[in-house]
């Protein structure tokens, strides 16, 4: 594995759908690259 993606965004759950059934998809399952979704709410002070 070359590539490792870690992207913080509000909506993680939207990510890996869209990636799967692309290109990135195919070599992601092929782990060409690595993809870690997390969520901005788990870094807010005030929860």
């Amino acid at each position: 594995m070359s590539f490792k993606a870690d992207i913080i965004t509000l909506f993680p759950e939207l990510f890996p759908g869209p990636l799967g059934i692309s290109v990135l998809g195919r070599a992601l399952e092929q782990d060409l690259w690595s993809l870690k979704t997390s969520q901005l709410r788990d870094f807010a002070l005030d929860k």
